[in-house]
């Protein structure tokens, strides 16, 4: 069998997301790092610097963690479908149809992706894999597999796969 020509499908997946409890304590470890880096560096003579310097260095770091946080809680509740043409987002707060998804980082337990709509502002989404276990394997393969065409198991690149 030649495995080159063998086209599979990634099954539809029905997967959870929501605020992560990991990516508040992740972000919050780093705020906190950096307000501990801050302190040794005042006491190490940050005061011999003109006052806007260190004024500015801790507005910067107040800007970060507060960023930080306005994107921890713009993160969506709700599912994510993908029925092998597109992904779909349904949350209580916006619904996002149509959309291709971007993986911005893969952390094998730990997955920051990019859901787009070409008429919606661009959605983030961190997906952990103890939201839902069971399917999180399902989760992976769709998220690496090519949207079909309408009608067809064909993916839309018509290229063949790499050998």
């Amino acid at each position: 069998m030649n495995l080159a020509a063998t086209r599979w499908r990634a099954p539809a997946v029905l997967y959870p997301v929501g605020r992560s409890a990991v990516l508040a304590a992740g972000c919050g470890s780093i705020a906190f790092g950096g307000l501990l880096a801050l302190g040794y560096w005042v006491a190490q003579g940050a005061w011999r610097h003109p006052w806007w310097v260190v004024g500015a260095v801790f507005a910067t770091w107040s800007v970060v963690v507060a960023l930080a946080l306005r994107f921890w809680r713009a993160l969506p509740t709700g599912d994510l479908h993908w029925g092998g043409a597109h992904w779909e987002l349904k949350s209580a707060g916006r619904s996002v149809d149509g959309a291709c998804l971007c993986v911005h980082a893969d952390l094998q337990r730990f997955m920051l992706v990019r859901l787009e709509s070409a008429d919606q502002p661009p959605c983030w989404l961190w997906l952990e894999r103890r939201a839902h276990p069971e399917r999180w394997n399902d989760l992976r393969r769709a998220v690496y597999s090519r949207a079909e065409t309408a009608g067809t198991n064909m993916p839309l690149d018509p290229s063949p796969p790499a050998g």
